[in-house]
């Protein structure tokens, strides 16, 4: 968590000094035209250091002027040429695009230079170094109070793990309703075979049957037919 702070911190204070810093320069390059179209480029030139004097070939007769720089024109130009004994000039500041030949402009030489002073960048730098040196402190102040609130946060956890926070036991809520009958169950197995029960008591004897036969192996209507038969 510090060091996540921190790197934002500084990654906000490095890019507010970049930026300040980047004020005002001339970083594009001065673009030559050979039409007041901006159609045909002749030539391109950066600035290298504080500012640049340089010839300019095919008599352009537009130029471009990209933000944060300033551009002298001159007409002419001789071997010990400067920009202090000009013979015909043209300022321009940037951002610009202008068609220089419609002012009787037919430029030989130019001189580029930065589109902001040096004590300027000098105040904005001191600017940014004190801006960051307030930043780092409150980054400072604020790694102090996240070191404070997580200290906080692990004494609240031991305290919860001990139960030291916990509060007194709720009344019983009351019985909830009866759900619905579940359904059958499947049939379980046949059990084991009891043992053998006690022998039961005698039971009440019977009416007495009818009378059997003769001992001849005859009926009492066989006999008798026998009987006829005999008499017959």
């Amino acid at each position: 968590m510090k060091l996540k702070t921190a790197a934002l911190a500084l990654a906000v204070a490095s890019t507010s000094l970049t930026a300040a810093s980047g004020h005002g320069l001339c970083k594009e390059p001065v673009s030559f035209y050979s039409d007041c179209k901006f159609e045909q480029e002749t030539s391109k030139v950066s600035i290298e250091g504080d500012h640049l004097l340089v010839k300019v070939e095919q008599k352009p007769k537009a130029v471009i002027v990209p933000a944060g720089c300033r551009v002298t024109l001159f007409s002419t130009t001789t071997a010990e040429f400067s920009t202090n004994s000009p013979s015909h000039g043209m300022y321009l500041k940037g951002p610009d695009k202008a068609c220089v030949s419609t002012s009787g402009m037919i430029p030989v030489a130019a001189e580029i230079k930065h589109d902001v002073d040096v004590s300027v960048l000098v105040n904005d730098g001191e600017k940014q170094k004190q801006e960051g040196a307030s930043m780092k402190e409150k980054v400072r102040s604020s790694n102090m109070k996240v070191s404070e609130l997580s200290a906080r946060l692990s004494n609240m956890e031991k305290k919860i793990e001990k139960g030291g926070l916990r509060g007194a036991d709720g009344k019983d809520g009351r019985d909830g309703k009866d759900g619905q009958p579940g359904k059958n169950g499947k049939q379980g197995e046949r059990g084991t075979d009891g043992k053998d029960g006690k022998a039961g008591q005698d039971g009440v004897r019977g009416p007495q049957g009818p009378k059997g036969n003769d001992g001849i192996g005859l009926t009492d209507e066989e006999a008798v037919e026998a009987v006829v038969r005999l008499q017959s």
